[in-house]
């Protein structure tokens, strides 16, 4: 993991153990995660939730950078250098959940054969 115009410069990320407390996070407009080392990467619209001894606590909906490593790791900004930093691998439990979703979708046309 590299920051953008630099090629020896990495950094080290705690490892989030749950969504109740954020952790520091390189800049995101300065630090990008090496190319060769994303799996995705984008601005996703989405909420964390953690549980609470009485209450949950939920976070607000909205717009987060979030890079999926091939290593397995998913980085989640919350702000411009605070977010979550999950290894998936060893994760016990994942919820998604979508309302609206998209597809690219083709249309094949066979052709007599001559």
């Amino acid at each position: 993991m590299q920051p953008k115009g630099r090629s020896s410069r990495s950094e080290v990320f705690y490892i989030s153990r749950s969504f109740k407390k954020t952790v520091s996070l390189p800049p995101a407009r300065a630090w990008r995660v090496k190319d060769s080392d994303v799996a995705a990467r984008g601005y996703v619209l989405c909420l964390t939730k953690s549980k609470g001894l009485l209450f949950d606590k939920m976070t607000n909906l909205e717009p987060r950078l979030v890079t999926l490593t091939r290593s397995g790791l998913l980085i989640i900004y919350s702000k411009e250098d605070k977010g979550y930093v999950v290894d998936v691998k060893d994760a016990k439990i994942m919820t998604t959940k979508t309302d609206h979703f998209r597809t690219k979708r083709q249309s094949y046309v066979s052709l007599p054969r001559t």
